[in-house]
């Protein structure tokens, strides 16, 4: 999807950024023999953009003031610890209760190799970790909803696809939904179903491959135990947090981009004045 904005012109491109004129930063031996010195700059607005701004123009010995209206500085870069607070725009305060270690990007998350945000994460040693999407081997457990012991994602989704699609499938297949679906409409719907969410012949949930292994395959003679039946009852209400496109860079490296043209603009009025 990201690579069909960019051929459409919607998101930056690895062949447009390297179509752009390289960087460069401004230096303080800019202003050797030019009798000119740095100037000092008022920088409204504490994101992104405007500290890497200030960043750069720092180099060369501008005299920056960052004015940042808010609580804290990053703009959209907002990276969530446990005992973090934060209040929106309607006066609701939340503050994360997570563990050690634990943390949450509210911003972005995903960073192109190609993108001008890497450099600085160079730049300024900011560790890069791998981003994983969904994990589908991943337990998740929420004790305080009465679930009794852990569950593989996959396992959890599979359940809830599984359920979803038996209680719509017997509603159509009752007529439930006579008035507004034909049969030959309601004939597509109960098989859409059937494969969607594993029915059986029956229109009955009984579990399926998509459930996982309780022995995952392997080589040398080792087929693997199917987890083909679901759980008789529930064990609590599961909360999928993953299926959703997480915010792309796109935006961010815009930011960068945009702050690092105005830094060249600056500069280059500041030397020629």
């Amino acid at each position: 999807m990201f690579a069909t904005m960019g051929a459409l012109g919607l998101a930056p491109t690895a062949e447009g950024a390297q179509r752009e004129q390289p960087f460069r930063a401004p230096r303080s031996g800019d202003f050797t023999l030019t009798g000119r010195g740095a100037a000092k700059v008022v920088i409204i607005g504490g994101g992104i953009a405007g500290l890497a701004s200030a960043y750069e123009l720092g180099k060369a010995g501008y005299d920056c003031t960052v004015l940042e209206a808010g609580a804290r500085t990053g703009g959209r870069n907002f990276t969530v610890r446990g005992g973090d607070s934060t209040t929106d725009l309607y006066g609701n305060t939340q503050t994360a209760r997570f563990a050690e270690g634990q943390y949450m990007n509210c911003g972005p998350a995903r960073i192109p190799q190609w993108m001008i945000t890497l450099d600085y994460c160079r730049e300024l040693g900011v560790p890069i970790e791998v981003f994983t999407n969904v994990n589908a081997d991943a337990y998740i457990f929420n004790e305080s909803t009465g679930m009794t012991k852990p569950m593989r994602y996959r396992t959890a989704k599979a359940d809830v696809y599984g359920y979803v699609s038996e209680l719509l499938a017997k509603a159509t297949d009752k007529g439930a939904l006579d008035k507004e679906l034909t049969a030959t409409d309601q004939e597509k719907l109960v098989e859409l179903l059937k494969d969607w969410g594993e029915l059986g012949d029956t229109l009955a949930y009984e579990g399926g491959e998509r459930r996982g292994y309780t022995t995952v395959p392997a080589a040398a003679g080792t087929p693997g135990d199917p987890r083909y039946k679901p759980l008789n009852e529930p064990t609590g209400r599961v909360y999928f947090a993953g299926d959703w496109l997480s915010y792309t860079d796109a935006w961010q490296h815009g930011a960068f981009s945009s702050a690092r043209k105005a830094v060249q603009a600056l500069h280059a009025r500041v030397l020629s004045s």
